[in-house]
């Protein structure tokens, strides 16, 4: 579902950076006119910061959700002791949710991919902390005892990072694709109309 969320991200992109050329190219011939002050781009601040804080919290929701469901979670001896308590509805609502949080998150990387980016960086960072402070045999309750705070498993973290760090500089050159497709078909019917 990340995949098909971040294909979907990539084509919100282009298509946004078709309006970013167009949008460009129309201020540019405002600017050409006497009197006439062309207006700066829209900022992208505001996408940017709301995929930094969403993009996280949708990432761990998706996680526990379908972690929950599929016993990947830490405790789930816990989760099989009292599986007469966790309904068929329950699993497949936590599946189904968990597949449609991770399907937003690929989604959002079309607005902006500073959350996936970041989101991937983060996840890298903290395991190769992790693994470097084992090797060195660091004596620090982080170190000696990493499954009393990591909740799902680790190779869910990294495969989920390693998934989301190529989509978010995918969403990115399709982007700049996008832009820069637009504005060489936009320039092409300039030079016509002007030949």
């Amino acid at each position: 579902m990340l995949l098909f969320g971040g294909a979907m991200g990539m084509r919100r992109a282009r298509r946004a950076g078709r309006r970013e050329a167009v949008y460009a190219q129309q201020m540019a011939m405002l600017d050409q006119q006497p009197g006439q002050v062309p207006l700066p781009p829209p900022s992208r601040k505001s996408d940017h910061l709301l995929s930094l804080v969403i993009t996280p919290l949708l990432t761990v929701f998706a996680l526990v959700a379908t972690g929950f469901s599929s016993g990947v979670v830490a405790g789930a001896d816990v989760f099989a002791a009292n599986a007469h308590t966790f309904s068929h509805g329950k699993v497949l609502f936590a599946l189904v949710a968990g597949a449609l949080l991770l399907l937003s998150v690929g989604a959002l990387s079309g607005n902006s991919t500073a959350g996936t980016a970041a989101t991937a960086g983060t996840i890298f960072a903290f395991y190769l902390v992790l693994c470097a402070g084992i090797l060195l045999g660091i004596k620090h309750p982080l170190f000696t005892d990493p499954a009393s705070y990591i909740v799902i498993d680790p190779v869910v973290w990294i495969f989920l990072a390693a998934v989301m760090s190529p989509l978010a500089r995918g969403s990115h050159w399709a982007r700049q694709a996008g832009r820069t497709q637009m504005a060489a078909q936009l320039a092409m019917e300039t030079n016509k109309a002007a030949a």
